[in-house]
């Protein structure tokens, strides 16, 4: 069994069980409270599909290897065309075709291929008894972080344990939505060509800032945080002020720092946006 990752891409209750006995099924439909930072005027309704359960190799006797998943996707109620970039970018490219209800099914499928053992029984000498032992964890879910007029910003999270492995996981991805072209946002869309050098020396100016560092070799003392390249990761949340970079366990440092998030403030970027960069909107006023 490979280890299962989405992020590095989200329980799921609908109207109807997906998983059958054991699965705690029912329907949300969420207001802006699920936004943190949103403009009244531009809030979006939100329905969602959860699952919390365990999955079992035998689901009817919930017998051998098992993972317990909490699974929460979110997404906009009534825009057909909205709901097929939260697919997107919840699940992956080979989602984004079918409604919410049938992705959910599709997903559980494949978190089973991935996370149950019980397929090896007899082919690696694995035992009822050990298969029983086999526990993984899977959860992962979705908000609105920001929304206007022009962009609507999506935090995913996810936090998993594969059986076997030295230890957890925990991550998060932001994705982007143009509301004006209806598609995702990446940094080729905002930035001009040739922008990665240039990013990654302002991303290196504001994490010293952030953490009150003075080099980058004081940083690295102080924190662990290797800031000596800062590459530019397409995971960045758009906000009202700036961007918010974030840097998932060992992108730039060890598991135990966690997840790193560098503020970039718009004004930082004037310089390497590209003509017709939707981030012009929210440069402050000379």
């Amino acid at each position: 069994m490979k280890p299962f990752h989405t992020l590095l891409p989200l329980g799921i209750f609908v109207s109807a069980c997906l998983l059958g006995s054991g699965t705690s099924c029912s329907s949300h439909s969420h207001g802006s409270s699920d936004s943190t930072q949103t403009s009244s005027s531009f809030e979006l309704a939100l329905d969602s599909v959860v699952i919390r359960d365990t999955l079992y190799d035998q689901q009817a006797t919930r017998s051998g290897s098992a993972v317990a998943v909490d699974l929460v996707f979110r997404y906009p109620s009534g825009d057909s065309t909205l709901v097929a970039l939260f697919t997107r970018a919840f699940f992956g490219d080979e989602f984004q075709s079918t409604s919410p209800r049938e992705t959910m099914t599709r997903f559980v499928e494949k978190i089973r291929e991935e996370y149950l053992f019980g397929a090896l029984e007899g082919e690696e000498g694995f035992s009822k008894d050990e298969l029983t032992s086999m526990q993984s964890t899977l959860a992962m879910k979705n908000k609105v972080s920001y929304t206007d007029s022009l962009v609507v910003s999506i935090e995913k999270t996810e936090s998993n344990y594969s059986y076997g492995a030295a230890h957890g996981m925990e991550g998060i991805s932001y994705h982007n939505i143009d509301r004006r072209r209806h598609s995702l946002i990446s940094e080729g869309d905002l930035f001009i060509e040739g922008y990665t050098s240039p990013l990654s020396k302002i991303l290196q100016r504001c994490i010293l800032r952030d953490y009150q560092a003075k080099t980058i070799e004081d940083l690295f003392n102080e924190t662990s945080i290797d800031a000596s390249e800062m590459p530019p990761n397409n995971n960045f949340a758009i906000t009202r002020d700036g961007l918010i970079y974030y840097f998932n366990p060992y992108e730039i440092a060890p598991y135990v720092a966690g997840i790193i998030q560098v503020r970039v403030p718009y004004e930082e970027l004037r310089l390497i946006l590209r003509p017709g960069s939707l981030l012009y909107a929210y440069l402050p006023a000379n």
